[in-house]
């Protein structure tokens, strides 16, 4: 759907030059998603890591509070995302959603 948005509907009038542009732009985009998400998965990987390495003698508490102290993450914080993210990941959630049932 996103590329059809992207090609002229009268191929009389594609104009080559605009369309590589808008092309290379969106290759572009997706390319920072990449990189974004590559980060995310990383941070969630090293999370995943400290939270099974909980030492026997703590409580989850206890344990999430170490946790959070050795990330830098306060209890407030959550991913940064920007706006194109946001859109991208919702119509992925609606991807999964639909093809579920």
């Amino acid at each position: 759907d996103e590329l059809r948005r992207l090609l002229p509907s009268d191929l009389a009038q594609w104009e080559h030059g605009r369309l590589l542009d808008a092309l290379r732009d969106k290759v572009q985009d997706i390319a920072a998603f990449e990189t974004r998400l590559a980060q995310s998965k990383a941070q969630l990987v090293a999370l995943i890591a400290e939270i099974e390495a909980r030492p026997d003698d703590i409580d989850c508490a206890t344990n999430a509070k170490r946790v959070l102290s050795r990330m830098g993450l306060c209890e407030t914080q959550s991913p940064t995302l920007v706006a194109g993210d946001i859109k991208a990941l919702g119509k992925a959630k609606r991807r999964r959603v639909a093809g579920a049932g």
